[in-house]
């Protein structure tokens, strides 16, 4: 039984270890060794309980990404079908966008938020650790219902749109041009206020993109 807990013990430092440093660094440029160093562990467990560089990270993501699937899939279905044609694209945006940055909100998600900002400015990322189809797939779910509130609009403009939409969330919370512009830290003290303010602006902008074509 102590094994068993002081396995569990370890496989967790492991985890919050790495969270940081893929927040603080990215993918490419954490080490293992930092991790296990930090960790008070060793290569042995690290590869016991993940494998390898891109199981670790999926390990570390993969929790918050399943949940904000959960959410945004009920946020979706929760849409009323009588609204129609700009609220409606406002209310698909904000159940994409909403549970994301309601994360500020939760000391706990920090880690989980740089990283997604960090992918999301950064290239050159493994295959191994891309977006899981799953998500892609409940993109499309978002895609095809701005496609069915936007009758006419090409499909791929919708997601050129919604892909400018999922950046901007991302980025957001942790945008450097606002901190270098006002000396303030972009993390929001209200997501809510951040939440309003990113829906209005893309919803605003898929409406304008969409209205020429």
């Amino acid at each position: 039984m102590h094994k068993k807990t002081a396995g569990r013990g370890t496989r967790e430092r492991i985890l919050v270890h790495a969270a940081r440093h893929f927040a603080q660094k990215g993918y490419n440029a954490t080490s293992l060794r930092e991790i296990t160093r930090d960790a008070r562990a060793n290569s042995a467990s690290l590869h016991y309980h993940f494998g390898s560089k891109a199981e670790l990270y999926r390990e570390v993501m993969d929790p918050l990404r399943r949940r904000l699937s959960e959410e945004r899939h009920q946020a979706l279905q929760a849409i009323s079908p009588k609204l129609t044609g700009a609220r409606r694209v406002k209310a698909i945006v904000r159940a994409y966008v909403g549970p994301h940055i309601r994360l500020c909100s939760e000391p706990e998600a920090e880690n989980y938020l740089h990283i997604v900002a960090r992918a999301t400015s950064e290239s050159h990322y493994p295959p191994e650790i891309q977006i899981p189809a799953e998500i892609n797939t409940l993109r499309g779910h978002f895609v095809q219902a701005l496609c069915d509130a936007l009758p006419g609009t090409p499909r791929d403009l919708v997601i050129r749109a919604f892909s400018c939409t999922v950046d901007l969330m991302a980025l957001a919370p942790v945008d450097t041009c606002y901190q270098a512009l006002t000396g303030r830290s972009p993390w929001p003290k209200d997501p809510d206020a951040l939440i309003d303010l990113v829906v209005d602006f893309c919803t605003a902008g898929i409406l304008a993109v969409c209205k020429r074509s």
